[in-house]
């Protein structure tokens, strides 16, 4: 790969009491990734989100958490791709997976939803062939709709808050990496093998 993402989108709802739950562990991200960078996401209420510029690696890039609630993520993306002229291949989109261990991540590109509801959105703005940055939140079950959705929109335990803060940081890492490298199989292998730890 000689190309790198031209925009990074982290899933969450927006408001406070959203902000410390496992659906926001793409906020989290982002907002790592800011603060790293030393830049600041501002409300850009005509594109649908908060937004920062920055460059990482001589690679001049934006950052963005979709306004609103992460169900209606699509929309949002669509208001900026469409204004900056982007292609679903430029984004890489990062969430939380329950199918996923706690912790761990994996970087991957098309197919489906999962069955997240922000990914189905996405997906049907834009279709399914964009990157994805996946990071697991692990699940209370299957089958049970109503505590599944209980259960991404609370906090996590303490044990799995330092886990999931681990994730975080090593998601920077791989893209650091893979915007220093421009290498998504060395940024991928990097990812699953620390993830793994």
């Amino acid at each position: 790969m000689d190309t790198v993402p031209k925009i990074i989108i982290g899933l969450g709802n927006n408001g406070d009491k959203y902000l410390p739950t496992r659906h926001n562990i793409g906020f989290w991200v982002i907002d790592f990734l800011a603060n790293t960078q030393s830049v600041a996401l501002k409300e850009n209420i005509k594109l649908g989100g908060f937004i920062a510029e920055l460059e990482l690696f001589s690679h001049n890039i934006r950052i963005m958490k979709p306004s609103g609630f992460i169900n209606g993520s699509g929309l949002k993306i669509k208001q900026i791709s469409d204004f900056y002229k982007l292609e679903s291949t430029d984004m890489l989109v990062i969430h939380d997976d329950i199918d996923l261990e706690v912790g761990k991540c994996k970087l991957t590109f098309g197919g489906s939803s999962g069955g997240h509801n922000g990914l189905k959105d996405i997906i049907a703005h834009h279709g399914k062939d964009f990157f994805r940055l996946k990071i697991g939140i692990g699940r209370p079950g299957f089958g049970d709709y109503a505590a599944i959705t209980n259960y991404v929109l609370n906090k996590p335990s303490p044990e799995d808050q330092e886990k999931l803060l681990k994730s975080v940081e090593l998601s920077v890492r791989m893209i650091e990496l893979l915007f220093n490298k421009k290498n998504i199989e060395l940024a991928r292998t990097f990812l699953h093998t620390e993830s793994k730890l």
